[in-house]
């Protein structure tokens, strides 16, 4: 079976956002580096979303590490993938524990 992908509103927010500091920083090369492993991250979840480990003891929201400053996590819901947050590694990890049980 494959799963449906959905953008949670704050998933795509954060997404925009890493994505516009990369774009300042990084390479061309690099960001389409970083862009071709989320689609095959992305691909992978699709039709294996239980690939990538559970987010400490959550039995829902799972992680996957893009590139060691970006790490994303996810959820099962059915047969769906929600995408729930793209987070950057170097922020205060206490934030991303309010933003993940919102």
């Amino acid at each position: 079976m494959v799963y449906k992908i959905k953008y949670h509103k704050l998933g795509n927010s954060t997404f925009l956002d890493n994505l516009d500091y990369l774009e300042q920083n990084w390479s061309k090369r690099l960001i389409s580096s970083y862009l071709d492993r989320i689609d095959k991250i992305i691909a992978l979840i699709e039709i294996n979303p239980e690939v990538f480990p559970k987010w400490k003891d959550n039995l829902i929201i799972r992680k996957v590490v893009i590139v060691k400053q970006i790490t994303m996590f996810y959820e099962i819901k059915k047969e769906t993938i929600n995408i729930l947050l793209f987070w950057n590694n170097y922020q205060n990890p206490n934030n991303l524990i309010e933003l993940l049980n919102k």
